[in-house]
């Protein structure tokens, strides 16, 4: 009897060893965020010191790449797998038929329920799995652009309800959405944790909160065009938001053993025309060239969304791990979208059942060593 109850005293004390090693991850996705956006990669026309401060506390990649459109990035993101492989190689569900000559499976209009994807995989592992805004990989029944339906289905136990009004009104959910992210830290801290945080800042309408926007045309900022009031005040609001999920674990005493990522889905936008048809519009003449005029420089990086250029798939991307990854660093080596899967599951202590993908773990990078 003895001797049972010391083995179930070594199962119990190695359980519990395992589970406190697997860090929180927390994988936040900012929407149209160009590499020269943030203080650390050289800019001087908004403040971002929590983002400057994330970096000097971690990692900061000089080269991190990503999809040049936000569908194909967010699928890569979850399955490590590239878009000539998963299918989602565009984005849903504007350029379908009659664009699309191709159709399933070279050609995907939702991320398939059954195809291995990372907080599925973490859920598998004991974590809990939430998310909160844009999702963009599914239409119809499971979710749309703006909210994933279907959280079970794609392993998550907590998707965060839609935020007040539209995504295109007031800070675009940036409160909202961090709200309800320290709102599942809290409630999950006593057990590990993943939350995917998709922003839809900076996309298609940028808006911001009132006293940021006057604060910034008082600095001087114009009303429209490059360097705009409203574009720098939603830049800032975000970083405010990311400032807010550090204090957060602080006081949560979360810091030390979570694993967090930042990074955009594509390039900044830079001046963009629409023809007519695209989106819905006649195609007879009735309807002229719609232009959306850039603001925000992406220089020194050539063009931006939706082009294969480095303004197009090149992005800010810091990482901070206090209790595993040395501060400080400036990682020059080239890392993709698809690499973020393998290493959270070997991070997690699941590389082994790392399914079929195209991406590295970077976790010996990292750790200050080098990968294949």
């Amino acid at each position: 009897m003895k001797i049972l109850a010391s083995l179930l005293v070594v199962v119990l004390c190695t359980a519990h060893s395992a589970f406190a090693a697997q860090p929180n991850i927390l994988l936040i996705l900012t929407d149209d965020q160009g590499w020269p956006t943030l203080g650390c990669y050289g800019s001087k026309h908004v403040p971002t010191p929590h983002l400057d401060r994330l970096a000097g506390e971690g990692v900061r990649f000089t080269d991190a790449y990503v999809m040049s459109q936000c569908t194909p990035t967010r699928a890569a993101l979850l399955t490590g797998q590239h878009t000539a492989r998963n299918g989602m190689w565009h984005v849903i569900p504007w350029y379908a038929s009659p664009w699309a000559r191709l159709s399933e499976p070279a050609y995907r209009e939702q991320l398939p329920r059954e195809m291995p994807n990372l907080p599925r995989l973490l859920r598998s592992a004991g974590y809990a799995t939430g998310m909160a805004g844009k999702w963009h990989l599914t239409t119809g029944a499971d979710g749309d652009y703006v909210h994933l339906n279907a959280g079970d289905a794609y392993g998550f136990d907590f998707v965060a309800p839609r935020g007040p009004g539209s995504q295109n009104e007031g800070d675009k959910w940036v409160d909202h959405l961090t709200d309800q992210t320290i709102q599942f830290i809290r409630e999950y801290r006593e057990k590990p944790w993943f939350f995917y945080l998709a922003h839809h800042t900076l996309h298609g309408v940028v808006s911001a909160p009132a006293d940021l926007i006057q604060k910034h045309r008082q600095a001087g900022a114009p009303e429209s065009g490059m360097f705009n009031a409203t574009y720098l005040a939603a830049i800032e609001h975000m970083d405010n938001s990311i400032g807010r999920l550090m204090t957060a674990l602080d006081e949560m005493q979360q810091r030390e053993n979570t694993l967090i990522v930042f990074l955009s889905d594509n390039g900044g936008v830079d001046t963009v025309y629409s023809p007519p048809g695209l989106i819905g519009d006649p195609t007879d003449g009735s309807v002229p060239l719609k232009v959306k005029m850039q603001e925000f420089d992406n220089a020194p990086l050539r063009a931006g969304k939706g082009s294969a250029y480095e303004g197009g798939i090149r992005v800010p991307c810091i990482v901070r791990w206090p209790e595993k990854i040395k501060a400080g660093q400036v990682i020059e080596t080239p890392v993709h979208v698809t690499d973020w899967m393998p290493t959270l599951l070997a991070a997690a202590g699941r590389d082994t059942d790392t399914p079929v993908c195209d991406g590295l773990n970077l976790l010996p990078l990292l750790q200050g060593g080098s990968i294949p």
